[in-house]
């Protein structure tokens, strides 16, 4: 017969709850990533949504930076372009369906780059573009001096615990029970 804490019943109920309070840590990640890759505009939308939304003027404005893209190469009047032009105009009458992965792969690539988006309120706002190259703030420098204190404070702790960990279990010694407790304490 099964102990009280081994019945499936028992097992079903924690692993559920360990799956809920799970979900309920995740999800301001799961937010995070979300809103990365959303324009500006669904951003400040209300009510707020998890999953960006394509929409039919954003799938028009890529076929429009496409069409101008490939004029600045100077592939105008070639199969390309004529291609791009001809989505173009079926996008704007509305004959074309709109490709909705690939209209929100472009927008979070667009985001990740560094573009400037309009608010609603009309305010023109760049997206990470200066991040690596603005004068003023030395984002390369910061993140390297992170990446070195980060590196630097993971290490001396792994080194230190093992050797505190070695003390409180292989050697007997006044007080090792409340230092012990002491040491839990601290690092809780």
């Amino acid at each position: 017969m099964p102990r009280d804490g081994n019945t499936p019943a028992f097992r079903l109920a924690h692993h559920g709850a360990l799956i809920a309070i799970s979900v309920v840590f995740a999800l301001p990640l799961i937010w995070m990533i979300s809103t990365s890759l959303k324009p500006v505009e669904q951003t400040l939308a209300d009510p707020p949504t998890f999953v960006p939304r394509a929409t039919v003027e954003m799938a028009i404005d890529q076929a429009q930076a496409n069409v101008q893209r490939l004029e600045v190469e100077g592939l105008s009047g070639t199969e390309r372009h004529e291609r791009a032009v001809s989505r173009l105009e079926a996008l704007q009458a509305g004959d074309a369906p709109v490709d909705i992965v690939a209209t929100l792969a472009q927008q979070a690539a667009d985001n990740y780059v560094g573009t400037t988006a309009t608010t609603p309120d009309g305010m023109q706002v760049e997206v990470t573009r200066g991040v690596w190259t603005d004068p003023v703030i030395d984002f390369p420098l910061y993140l390297r001096n992170t990446l070195i204190i980060a590196f630097l404070s993971v290490t001396g702790m792994v080194i230190s615990s093992a050797v505190v960990a070695y003390g409180f279990s292989r050697v007997q010694w006044r007080l090792r029970g409340p230092l012990f407790i002491l040491v839990l304490a601290t690092m809780m």
